[in-house]
């Protein structure tokens, strides 16, 4: 049988999970796996390499990024090893700046049987294995007994459970393959068992940015190296008002500088320093739309409207920061929880000023409970005492 013969594996260090009774542990690996790479040498017949084609097709049309320019490999290569290259129902456009998109795909005959082969993340090649798994998902009726046997053994042979992952819940698993928000698909957070862990989080603070107006500056205080959570509030009426919330693991100094030199360089959307310091969001007058660098040309040609709004916006913003240990999902789990309280806030005020489109991390499904006990050197408007998450 042609999948006895083929072949897939980690490049580097395998990485698989220990316990899928663990889903939160399950997710954690799943985001670190997806982008290593994995070698793969598959052996089809002629049939099973022709419906393959017909697939990766379907599965290409609708998807961006390095899927669709693997899926433009792929078919580039079963094109040109089956001899049919004049043909454009089966060609894919790479998309744009795919020269450096780590992954390639090769096609070669061996006497009734093809070798494709090559290397790819190792969320391309889940998705490739699923396929093998899944008979309702898209394209894969092209596909026939002996190919779906090869591409779900591929992923067997990485050491992670294909037929098991494909269970409901392991939803967020499949996410943090994807790269796809936590609770995509999922139309109720499943609640965690056993007594929530405390995790205190204290922000210290306000900090600026600049070195006058009577607030430590941020960037010549020793908290600078320190790494956590950060929440950044601008003064409405008396009160520090929540506008934005982050975390690094590169240092509150580093991170706030990253973040100045987007709003200096105009690849942040530039906001009217006065409207914010009345409570409101308003992009300020000569704000340009797009992808930065491409807008640079014209912020520069806005710089000296736009310049007294971005200086003012950085006068306003104080920072809070909390020195957090542990690992980056505790970090994704206390931004999120903060995030999506504050988005979700009963007081409309607070709620509409907090950064509108902020994207957080979202919760994840069976995740050990937690309870944060929140405080902060100065009052922050709308902190409560605790959260759960």
């Amino acid at each position: 049988m042609p999948a006895a013969t083929s072949t897939t594996r980690w490049r580097d260090q395998p990485l698989v999970p220990e316990d899928y009774e663990d889903v939160a542990a399950v997710v954690r690996v799943a985001r670190k796996a997806r982008g290593r790479i994995v070698e793969f040498d598959w052996v089809f017949t002629r049939d099973d390499l022709e419906g393959l084609r017909r697939a990766v097709r379907e599965w290409g049309s609708p998807v961006a990024g390095r899927y669709k320019c693997f899926d433009a490999r792929v078919l580039a290569a079963i094109s040109n090893a089956i001899g049919d290259t004049d043909t454009t129902i089966y060609v894919l456009n790479e998309p744009k700046d795919s020269a450096l998109t780590d992954c390639k795909a090769a096609c070669v005959g061996d006497g009734d049987l093809y070798r494709l082969h090559g290397h790819a993340p190792f969320d391309i090649i889940f998705g490739y294995g699923s396929a093998g798994v899944d008979q309702n998902s898209t394209g894969s009726v092209h596909l026939g007994p002996t190919a779906r046997v090869t591409l779900a053994a591929a992923v067997g042979m990485l050491g992670w459970d294909l037929r098991r992952l494909q269970e409901s819940r392991f939803v967020a698993v499949r996410n943090a393959l994807y790269g796809l928000r936590m609770d995509y698909g999922i139309q109720e957070i499943a609640p965690a068992a056993g007594p929530a862990i405390d995790v205190p989080v204290h922000f210290h603070g306000p900090f600026s940015a600049v070195d006058e107006g009577g607030y430590r500056c941020l960037f010549a205080d020793a908290i600078a190296a320190s790494t956590g959570v950060y929440l950044w509030t601008v003064n409405v009426e008396g009160k520090e008002r929540p506008w934005y919330v982050g975390q690094t693991r590169r240092g509150f100094g580093q991170r706030m500088g990253e973040h100045l030199t987007g709003f200096l360089s105009g690849k942040y959307t530039v906001f009217d320093a006065a409207a914010l310091s009345r409570g409101e969001n308003r992009r300020a007058i000569g704000t340009v739309d797009g992808m930065w660098p491409q807008t640079l040309p014209s912020f520069l040609r806005n710089y000296e409207t736009l310049m007294p709004n971005i200086i003012g916006l950085i006068r306003l913003i104080q920072f809070h920061v909390a020195p957090l240990a542990g690992d980056g999902h505790l970090h994704d789990r206390v931004e999120g929880t903060i995030g999506r309280h504050y988005k979700t806030h009963p007081d409309i005020e607070l709620r509409d000023f907090f950064s509108p489109g902020l994207k957080v991390p979202a919760a994840v499904p069976y995740d050990t409970p937690i309870r944060l006990v929140l405080s902060s050197e100065a009052p922050i408007a709308g902190l409560p005492t605790h959260l759960l998450s």
